[in-house]
């Protein structure tokens, strides 16, 4: 079992995906305060399943024009506790990368396209579906719509 763990900012409710709120930087304690798990107690109630982001990535993806229509289906931290490292990517809210926990490195960094297969396995990438790299395309799709205007 892999001890990656991908924590995303987003919830499942009968109304569909919603946004939770950011986190405030208030809220969380001095990183030099942090313990794994205290940390990964912390994390915890943001995490969500991979196959529920699957479903959802799957019913709006054909619709999407680009990666922004489905953003907050995407995870905005990987965590890997071998390397002790966490890696974090999100359009805005409290910069998470820095409240990890102590003796860990971060950076702010598109894990979701730039991780190699050893860190981030393609089978946890649930954006990849049918051999089809739905991220790869939005972000053309993106593009092109950039390029348009």
């Amino acid at each position: 079992t892999s001890k990656n763990t991908r924590l995303s900012n987003t919830t499942r409710s009968d109304e569909g995906v919603k946004a939770l709120h950011p986190l405030r930087a208030s809220e969380l304690n001095p990183p030099s305060k942090h313990t794994v798990a205290h940390f990964f107690t912390e994390m915890k109630q943001y995490k969500i399943e991979k196959s529920k982001l699957e479903k959802g990535l799957k019913v709006r993806f054909p619709d999407a024009r680009s990666w922004w229509d489905v953003g907050k289906l995407f995870p905005i931290m990987f965590m890997d506790r071998d390397k002790q490292h966490v890696a974090a990517f999100y359009p805005d809210g409290t910069p998470m990368e820095r409240y990890v926990p102590d003796n860990w490195t971060s950076e702010f960094c598109d894990f979701a396209s730039d991780s190699s297969e050893d860190d981030f396995p393609f089978s946890e990438r649930f954006w990849i579906q049918d051999g089809v790299d739905m991220l790869a395309i939005l972000n053309e799709r993106g593009k092109e719509l950039t390029d348009e205007t």
